[in-house]
């Protein structure tokens, strides 16, 4: 277990170090690899401070961001901190803990072994691309946790969390409905199977 929660801490520290690396590398300022992260930051200040799901405020309501639960929780956030690149390192950082831990509990059901579990966070925790999408200020991290809660609930027989992990899902990245499609094609594909097994006793 101690080997699991270390692998943990190395997915953490890794981003981590990223983002004081580019601070030091840019002369102290921080920022996001990617433009989008501001799309989600904007509407996420005026849903807080203007209570209305838009661009600007005064606008009518738009569709402009594609993650709404993403942008609901840095609204949420706002009333915590106005300082935005903090708040979404923060919120990366805790869904990529919250990714790395249900991972782990997904490959030690599924693998058999500690050791498997902690080898498969490690590969994924200290992945380049991981660490960047942890601190790029985009809503990845929280997808990677809800996909990774609703494998963990398939593999527990937990019905009712995978359907809540996948619907939660979907507000977080329409290619959510992709999952939800194989996910459900999979439990007809095990009910026709059962009954063909009981139809054959």
């Amino acid at each position: 277990m101690i080997l699991v929660v270390g692998t943990i801490a190395a997915g953490i520290l890794f981003p981590l170090f990223l983002v004081v690396h580019a601070h030091r590398t840019n002369g102290g300022v921080d920022g996001f690899p990617l433009d989008d992260p501001w799309i989600h930051l904007q509407y996420a200040r005026t849903l807080h401070d203007h209570h209305s799901f838009a661009y600007f405020p005064g606008d009518r309501t738009t569709q402009g961001s594609t993650s709404p639960l993403y942008t609901f929780l840095l609204a949420v956030g706002f009333a915590v901190t106005r300082n935005e690149k903090a708040l979404s390192y923060t919120l990366g950082l805790l869904f990529q803990t919250a990714f790395l831990v249900t991972m782990g509990a997904w490959a030690r059901r599924r693998l058999g072994s500690i050791a498997w579990a902690a080898a498969a966070v490690l590969l994924v925790g200290v992945d380049a691309r991981a660490g960047i999408l942890a601190v790029s200020g985009m809503e990845t991290s929280l997808f990677l946790f809800l996909v990774a809660l609703a494998f963990w609930a398939r593999a527990a027989g937990r019905r009712i969390l995978i359907g809540t992990s996948l619907g939660l899902a979907v507000w977080v990245r329409p290619d959510a409905f992709i999952l939800v499609a194989v996910f459900t094609l999979d439990a007809l594909l095990e009910r026709f199977a059962s009954r063909g097994r009981d139809a054959g006793e």
